[in-house]
């Protein structure tokens, strides 16, 4: 008999978390200072609401980061294993992931298109469809119109997918959120100019944070290394949003499909045009000017 557990995991499973905490980051984004008034004035003294607004741009990119790192852990919980798909597994699977591996393996996906093959497998256990239409459009209809319209979100998910993995590809900066708070606000400004001190060019850095990492070799510290990443907070939001309906479609496709009896109003599935996902690449932050967003100071340490 069939290990039901699936069920419980299929039925409760916070699909739209990352959703309801970008939407609520976001609307307190938008006015600090009633917030304020309304929830932390008696518990909070010196209100800066240029520190609250790096804190909710903060989380909001930690958020995007978590939604990132859920995605790809369920994508790889249902990559079938020993020729058998994981779909009634999943909860088993993801629980005992190797997340350093995973880790690695988004790594390379964001520098080889070719890591992305293992999409295109077939699931003969589940009507041998492809794995990326298995994945992410669980047990589609048989019309041809609908085919069609799914082939073009391929596309875009596989697109989406890797701008992804390049953002999480950066972990240091993760870590420095997750990791006792190593994020620090140290610049203000970048400036260059001549060596005459002519022709000046300054960059604003107010909006930005900086973390710091230490080079190793064979052990022993070689560098000391200060990166700088500007706020680019309407990417990480639609980021976040487009990894939170790919997440949904995973989940409610097969609630729908293995639990008819909790069927409550139509199924709910996300399309994924391309043309959101090149939006999404194109958002340059509010503040931008920097070829890459970012900078970094390498210091030798004596060896």
């Amino acid at each position: 008999m069939l290990n039901e557990t699936y069920k419980g995991f299929y039925s409760s499973y916070a699909y739209d978390y990352h959703t309801y905490k970008i939407s609520t980051l976001q609307a307190i984004l938008k006015n600090t200072t009633d917030f304020n008034d309304r929830y932390l004035g008696d518990d909070l003294v010196g209100f800066e609401e240029t520190d609250f607004t790096r804190f909710l741009k903060s989380e909001i990119r930690m958020t995007c980061f978590h939604a990132i790192e859920t995605l790809f852990e369920l994508i790889f919980g249902l990559e079938p294993s020993n020729g058998k798909c994981n779909d009634y597994e999943l909860l088993q699977v993801i629980s005992t992931s190797d997340f350093r591996k995973n880790y690695a393996r988004i790594g390379q996906m964001a520098s080889n298109e070719a890591e992305f093959d293992f999409l295109d497998i077939q699931t003969p256990d589940f009507g041998n469809y492809p794995l990326w239409m298995h994945i992410f459009y669980f047990a589609p209809p048989n019309d041809p119109e609908v085919k069609k319209v799914l082939e073009e979100s391929n596309i875009a998910i596989r697109m989406f997918l890797k701008e992804v993995a390049t953002t999480f590809s950066n972990r240091n900066e993760y870590n420095a959120y997750k990791h006792g708070i190593r994020a620090l606000n140290m610049f203000q400004e970048f400036g260059m100019s001549d060596l005459d001190d002519s022709n000046p060019v300054s960059f604003d850095l107010n909006d930005s944070m900086s973390f710091f990492t230490v080079e190793k070799d064979k052990g022993k510290v070689v560098a000391q290394i200060i990166n700088t990443k500007l706020f680019n907070t309407n990417k990480d939001i639609k980021m976040t949003l487009l990894c939170s309906r790919l997440i949904a479609n995973i989940i409610l496709r097969r609630k729908w499909m293995f639990m008819p009896e909790d069927r409550k109003g139509p199924l709910r599935t996300y399309n994924f045009p391309m043309s959101e996902v090149s939006d999404m690449i194109r958002i340059r932050p509010a503040s931008g000017g920097m070829v890459a967003d970012s900078m970094t100071i390498r210091t030798e340490v004596n060896k």
